[in-house]
């Protein structure tokens, strides 16, 4: 039995600076070295309204980051050929300068106030760029993409597309 069996909705889909969240932006220099650590919160809820928490595997493999203007995603640890030279991983590469970072960052955790799950990616850049505008995305197994771009989804947010 999978976790997802449980999925009801999509309650909460999130990203910010992580330890700044009210930051709009960044600089990030275009060397593969500098990073920014972003959040992305999910919160997924089962039938009888109560929080599902997902494994953090599961939530890893989920969980992504979006161009905000298209909805693309952009390249997981270098994979692909779009968004270049934008690319996420996990590894923070010890040079995460901007904003300032006081707290030790973990895989995920759940808030236990609000049953939010929270994944963190390392954005950086291989070349100079003029920037891009980032969202957050997530994946439900058996339901679809959702994402907070421009133009978010049109997956219907509820088991099996209902």
């Amino acid at each position: 039995m999978s976790v997802w069996d449980n999925f009801y909705r999509l309650d909460y889909l999130d990203l910010a600076f992580v330890n700044n969240t009210s930051a709009q932006r960044a600089t990030i220099y275009g060397n593969s070295q500098n990073r920014i650590a972003i959040s992305i919160k999910v919160k997924i809820v089962d039938k009888n309204n109560n929080s599902l928490v997902i494994p953090a595997d599961e939530l890893l493999r989920s969980a992504h980051l979006v161009q905000f203007r298209n909805g693309k995603r952009l390249n997981w640890e270098g994979s692909g050929p779009d968004s270049k030279p934008w690319v996420y991983t996990r590894s923070s590469n010890d040079y995460t300068e901007v904003p300032a970072f006081d707290a030790v960052l973990t895989d995920s955790y759940v808030e236990p106030l609000t049953g939010a799950q929270e994944v963190i990616f390392y954005l950086y850049a291989t070349d100079a760029s003029r920037g891009i505008d980032i969202a957050a995305g997530f994946n439900v197994p058996g339901v679809g993409d959702f994402n907070t771009s421009e133009n978010g989804t049109e997956n219907r947010n509820g088991p099996k597309g209902e």
